[in-house]
């Protein structure tokens, strides 16, 4: 399995329906490399944390200078 994907299961449903083994390796290898530049849930979620550990220390620092005035 490569990033969630079966590489198995979707080579055997192709060749149930009726593609070659070539066909049907070729097919998979292509839908592999397309994906392997996506980024996965967790790929967002440290960027979501590294913005957030960035932006809201300067958001408290405003909100500090704003409530001091």
């Amino acid at each position: 399995m490569t990033n969630g994907f079966d590489v198995i299961a979707a080579t055997r449903q192709m060749k149930q329906a009726g593609f070659s083994n070539r066909q049907a390796e070729a097919v998979v290898g292509s839908i592999i490399k397309s994906r392997s530049g996506m980024a996965t849930k967790q790929d967002v979620a440290h960027c979501w944390r590294v913005i957030l550990g960035i932006i809201l220390p300067f958001l408290v620092l405003i909100l500090g200078v704003l409530l001091t005035k």
